[in-house]
């Protein structure tokens, strides 16, 4: 049996059936075009059977045809069960005065994300019932987790006085400008997380 795909979510069979017109048990190939339906939240790995479309047995009788389905990996999202995952990135300055930026998901509608606070690079936003929908029970829907990367300026350097005004803005008892190093602070990612509901 030889299955050709056609188109997305179509393919031709050539089969054998029994051909009742010989005298002996012989076969003649049949061709059969047949449409497997993708339903929404269907996850990688999962089967679609076709009763009776398989192989034909000594006996005369067909054996099922199933299908398995392969996610094709997408280039911004990574999915996880029903909840996907992706990243977005965001200047220093937006990092600081916080940021109003628009995500378009895998249908095309948009997802606001808003904040007016200070993000941390890596911090994670929560995004309930914007994930893969519950192949089960459609009307439920995943999470959406956003990792904010914060993109800094590599082209320029800082001047005295802009490098004072930050330091005023910012202040750090143990960081004095020009004077000798600090101990470094241990930092341990995993321990300190930043997931932020939205």
């Amino acid at each position: 049996m030889r299955t050709t795909m056609l188109g997305p979510g179509q393919f031709q069979m050539h089969q054998v059936d029994v051909c009742d017109d010989c005298p002996n048990v012989t076969f003649e190939p049949v061709e059969r075009t047949l449409e497997v339906e993708v339903e929404k939240g269907m996850a990688d790995g999962q089967s679609y059977p076709f009763p009776s479309e398989g192989e034909v047995h000594v006996d005369g009788d067909h054996g099922d045809l199933t299908f398995r389905i392969r996610l094709q990996k997408h280039k911004l999202f990574h999915r996880r069960g029903d909840d996907l995952y992706t990243n977005v990135t965001i200047s220093l300055l937006e990092s600081l005065v916080g940021y109003h930026i628009a995500l378009t998901h895998l249908d095309g509608h948009q997802v606001v994300l808003k904040s007016s606070k200070v993000t941390a690079p890596f911090t994670i936003v929560h995004k309930p019932g914007e994930g893969m929908p519950n192949h089960d029970r459609p009307t439920k829907f995943g999470s959406l987790y956003v990792t904010i990367l914060v993109e800094y300026p590599t082209d320029r350097q800082l001047t005295d006085a802009e490098r004072i005004s930050l330091s005023q803005l910012f202040p750090d008892p143990n960081i004095k400008l020009n004077e000798e190093p600090i101990p470094a602070r241990a930092f341990n990612g995993l321990d300190r997380l930043n997931v932020r509901s939205s």
